[in-house]
């Protein structure tokens, strides 16, 4: 499944009530990520920068940042590239990785395999797919802490970074994890 990034920016716009992706959206605050990029989440939501382990050795301007509600959580991991290089990826290489980090969780779910949807907007592409718990139980372990019910990844690439996200939350239907989707595949390069 493809969704363009005007998509995205339209969902976002749903949400938000802001067409213009590039500009902050009414009752959100635009963060800048390491590598370049930035997000919009609602300004309730605050974003942490985690500090990453030493012993990863992550090119300078990388980071982990962190979002965490009552219903759910989130991670950002920012890998700049080296000496402000690139990489030459594309977008079935990007689903590929997508799938290998979703495949953890597959055996838990109610879906066999994770359903991709693509995202673009501008320089910057993606892909993400979200895993339901069988039950409905909170059974996905995605970091310290308690279990989850929905668990969604997202691989996105930009011109000076890969970002990768991992969600949370006790229920794929929410409106926390749907807003948190719909920012990441509105990211703006």
């Amino acid at each position: 499944m493809r969704t363009p990034g005007l998509l995205a920016l339209i969902l976002l716009a749903l949400v938000t009530g802001n067409v213009n992706g590039a500009e902050v959206a009414k009752g959100f605050k635009l963060h800048k990520l390491g590598g370049g990029a930035a997000i919009q989440f609602p300004k309730k939501w605050k974003l942490q920068n985690f500090p990453l382990p030493p012993q990863l050795e992550m090119p300078a301007g990388s980071g982990e940042y962190r979002v965490q509600l009552d219903d759910l959580r989130m991670a950002i991991t920012a890998i700049v590239y080296p000496d402000g290089g690139s990489i030459e990826s594309t977008m079935p290489e990007t689903v590929e990785l997508l799938n290998k980090s979703m495949a953890q969780y597959a055996a838990d779910s109610k879906e066999s395999a994770v359903t991709p949807v693509e995202f673009t907007n501008g320089a910057l592409f993606g892909a993400h797919g979200t895993l339901a718990s069988k039950d409905g139980q909170p059974v996905f372990r995605i970091f310290q802490g308690p279990p989850y019910a929905c668990v969604s990844t997202a691989i996105v690439r930009a011109p000076k970074a890969t970002y990768s996200v991992s969600i949370g939350s006790g229920s794929c239907e929410s409106e926390s994890h749907k807003v948190a989707l719909a920012a990441v595949a509105g990211m703006i390069p």
